[in-house]
């Protein structure tokens, strides 16, 4: 991304955050529902799934440095 230009990554930075908080909007309205079916309650379900939601970029760096050791030795 060294070649883009300022005005490009401003249009990229604008629409990772649109996409982020569509995510965000889902996954509450997903959260209520698994809520509501599963008799736990709301803020259980949205912690557990805000902590998983967030984690998950840093647990897949993790993973990918791990595998890469174990493959390459």
């Amino acid at each position: 991304m060294d070649s883009l230009s300022l005005p490009v990554l401003w249009i990229v930075l604008a629409g990772l955050a649109g996409t982020i908080l569509v995510s965000a909007t889902q996954l509450t309205k997903n959260a209520d529902i698994i809520a509501f079916k599963t008799g736990l309650g709301r803020s259980f379900v949205g912690v557990v799934l805000l902590a998983t939601a967030t984690s998950l970029p840093g647990h897949w760096g993790e993973f990918s440095f791990v595998g890469r050791r174990v493959w390459r030795g």
